[in-house]
């Protein structure tokens, strides 16, 4: 828990203000949190920096506001999402006796107009429950195969669902989270124009929708306001019911979230906003500090702005390095954070090396002797960062998580080279058809060797069942009718798998040998929907074949190594009462904090975010140093910075944090 509330008991200088003892308020709280209450009666406009007790002056604040007799029913509170909901309410409870105000999230707010417009005959009755993921993915798949421009398309997405649904489910999601068309929405993105389908599949989709009378989780919101843009006749009536408004997380809301504010808010409500533009790092879910910055002081000029800019989270030295690094934006209110009296200083250190994997297993290890474990993150921005830590981790038998789900094992870019590690260790032996179909599919297809799927595919089959060693295999089932070109890039696959059949190749040599006879890098730039997607592939693929080349270990017994470190870690984590690092993204640490946090990669490449190859994307500089605001504001006691050696490699970050590195 962060802020004041976390603070048991609260320090001498954190005592009850004159001011708060004035106005009769149950908490402890500020000189700044009490004028905030204070101006309960005006459009206010708070900007609070990570763990200033935003949430104790929102609870404070709507407390006072029902002591002056404002009808719970008439306070509207929304919050971002449930959880953070459920945690208000649960905290209002235990501080306050009498009635709640109406603790709402966007979504529940949406969906209470949506069934308000039913019941007027404006919008139509949904059948069934909401539409899950679970439920729409396999729809989404379907339609893509119908819509693929070509034949080969189709195949590419018969047989690669987890590759083209994913990234089109984010496409509608993006697409609900504003008013745009899906055309401009695609557009915006800079998607490949292999995922051209992408439109006509949304199309296609709210077709259905109508047809079927189904709702989705953001239809809540979307169906609602799509309606009030095309009616600003029956939005009126929604408009002018409440007389206060408060609304938390404001810098992370999307246009759809806005536009839905803006009809319940009216002329009538006193609107309190509560957020930090410096933190707004949802923009690919629709995010823009620009309606904390402007939409609002524009739609209410007569708010004012306060600050809240005393963190009880992090100490002095933390609070500088953060002000030194976010002022070099331009898109920002001045705002400067700093250190509430009472908070212990936080260690920051800078790292300067070319061994970031085993410069994080020294440090995990001390802490791990000191028995400190249970409350360290690594903030990865991307998660093909985490692949090699993960592998390092399992080799050294720390206890860790994983926030993003799968283990880096079961990335479909590393499945070829699992393959033939699994070739070389004889694994083809009594495996199921099951298996080796598996395992046949990656070694012809990933990379795409252009060649009809469905031949491939027959292929695939045939060995599957094939008793032959894997190379006579292969070289007995190639299509008569390939170019000559097609048959060499089968026959390079062959040479790879003839390599990994002899059993005794270094593993490094014979993942390298495939990326080299196939391309397979390379080929990345031409499969993936985007520049992010493919350097998220090729960095894991990097990962773990330097891996392999550290571990020197022969190929045909990497399989059951693996297989030794996966069951390890199961049994580690059978263990609830041992300590777990927490690798994840800087994106899911909003919101979070930790003891301990490490930022690896400061690089130039990934600070600011500079996607390769010719899918590159222009770079929002701005957003980039935002998101790492983000990341080093969540420690608490200590925060380890890892950057190259290399001056000329460092993150342009790196100087701006205004930090002595240590080697």
């Amino acid at each position: 828990m962060t802020g004041i509330l976390a603070q048991t008991p609260a320090p001498p200088d954190h005592a009850p203000t004159s001011a708060s003892r004035a106005h009769g308020l149950s908490l402890r709280l500020t000189d700044e949190q009490t004028a905030a209450i204070q101006g309960r009666q005006q459009h206010q406009r708070i900007i609070a920096v990570a763990g200033s007790g935003k949430t104790a002056t929102l609870m404070e604040q709507a407390h006072a506001l029902l002591q002056d007799g404002v009808p719970p029913k008439r306070l509207l509170v929304l919050m971002y999402n449930r959880s953070a909901r459920a945690d208000f309410e649960q905290r209002f409870r235990s501080l306050y006796p009498g009635p709640l105000p109406d603790v709402r999230t966007f979504h529940a707010l949406g969906f209470s107009i949506y069934r308000t417009l039913v019941r007027q005959g404006h919008l139509s009755a949904w059948q069934g429950d909401l539409l899950s993921d679970r439920e729409l993915e396999p729809r989404v798949w379907r339609w893509l195969q119908e819509l693929a421009t070509t034949g080969e398309q189709a195949q590419d997405m018969q047989a690669n669902r987890r590759k083209w649904v994913e990234p089109a489910m984010t496409f509608i999601e993006r697409v609900k989270a504003g008013l745009d068309s899906p055309e401009q929405v695609f557009e915006q993105l800079n998607l490949n124009l292999q995922a051209r389908p992408f439109v006509r599949l949304f199309e296609q989709l709210e077709s259905w929708r109508r047809d079927h009378r189904r709702l989705t989780f953001a239809d809540m919101i979307y169906d609602p306001v799509r309606l009030f843009s095309s009616r600003p006749d029956i939005a009126a009536g929604f408009a002018d019911h409440l007389d206060h408004v408060i609304v938390d997380e404001f810098q992370d809301i999307n246009a759809c979230q806005h536009a839905l504010l803006e009809a319940v808010t009216g002329e009538r409500a006193r609107v309190t906003i509560v957020g930090d533009p410096d933190q707004t790092i949802y923009e690919f879910r629709g995010s823009d500090p620009g309606f904390m910055l402007h939409h609002f002081p524009a739609r209410y000029p007569d708010a004012t702005t306060r600050t809240l800019s005393a963190s009880f989270r992090y100490g002095p030295n933390l609070a500088s390095c953060a002000n030194r690094l976010i002022r070099h934006n331009r898109q920002r209110e001045p705002v400067q954070t700093r250190s509430a009296p009472s908070t212990p200083d936080t260690q920051v250190v800078l790292h300067e090396t070319e061994h970031e994997v085993a410069l994080i297993g020294r440090l995990l290890r001390d802490w791990s002797a000191a028995g400190e474990l249970e409350d360290v993150a690594i903030l990865h921005r991307l998660w093909a960062q985490a692949g090699r830590l993960e592998l390092q981790l399992l080799t050294e038998q720390i206890p860790f998580r994983l926030e993003h789900g799968g283990s880096v094992l079961q990335r479909q870019e590393l499945q070829p080279l699992l393959a033939l590690c699994q070739v070389a260790g004889g694994r083809l032996d009594g495996a199921t058809t099951e298996t080796r179909l598996a395992l046949w599919t990656s070694l012809l297809t990933q990379p795409y060797p252009k060649i009809q799927r469905r031949l491939l595919t027959n292929m695939a089959r045939a060995l599957a069942t094939s008793e032959l060693p894997p190379y006579r295999a292969l070289m007995a089932h190639l299509p008569d009718k390939l170019s000559y070109w097609q048959q060499d890039q089968l026959a390079l696959r062959a040479d790879v798998i003839r390599l990994a059949e002899q059993g005794t190749t270094g593993a490094s040599q014979l993942l390298s040998s495939w990326l080299n006879q196939t391309d397979y890098l390379n080929s990345f730039d031409d499969s993936a929907f985007s520049a992010q997607q493919a350097d998220e592939q090729k960095e894991t693929v990097r990962g773990f074949v330097a891996f392999m080349r550290e571990q020197d270990r022969p190929a045909a017994a990497v399989s059951d190594w693996l297989d030794s470190l996966l069951a390890e870690r199961q049994a580690h984590n059978a263990d609830p009462t041992a300590g777990q690092v927490c690798l994840t993204s800087l994106h899911k640490a909003k919101g979070r904090q930790w003891q301990r946090v490490i930022v690896p990669g400061l690089n130039r490449h990934f600070y600011p975010y500079h996607p390769e190859g010719h899918l590159r994307l222009p770079v929002d500089e701005e957003s980039e140093r935002r998101l790492l605001y983000v990341g080093i504001t969540r420690a608490v006691q200590a925060l380890h910075l890892i950057t190259p050696t290399a001056r000329s490699d460092q993150s342009l970050f790196v100087s701006e944090l205004g930090l002595t590195a240590q080697r």
